[in-house]
């Protein structure tokens, strides 16, 4: 957070990409589901709620590969 470091260690170059190489397959499987299963029509408000929600998503686009159930 906060303002980027002018010199950075090429230690601290590889921790970051390899933090930025899982949070991209992981925002990713997430987009997906909202595309392929339309869990993008749901809203929500509050932080609970919405970490609730990221939840159920996984785990429906988990059932549904693992099971081989196409809902459309």
């Amino acid at each position: 957070m906060g303002r980027k470091l002018k010199v950075v260690s090429p230690e601290v170059k590889q921790v970051e990409c390899a933090d930025n190489i899982d949070l991209n397959a992981i925002e990713g499987s997430y987009g997906v589901g909202k595309r392929k299963y339309g869990l993008d029509h749901i809203r929500t408000k509050l932080e609970n709620t919405t970490k609730s929600v990221i939840i159920l998503q996984f785990l429906v686009v988990n059932l549904t590969v693992n099971v081989d159930f196409d809902p459309f």
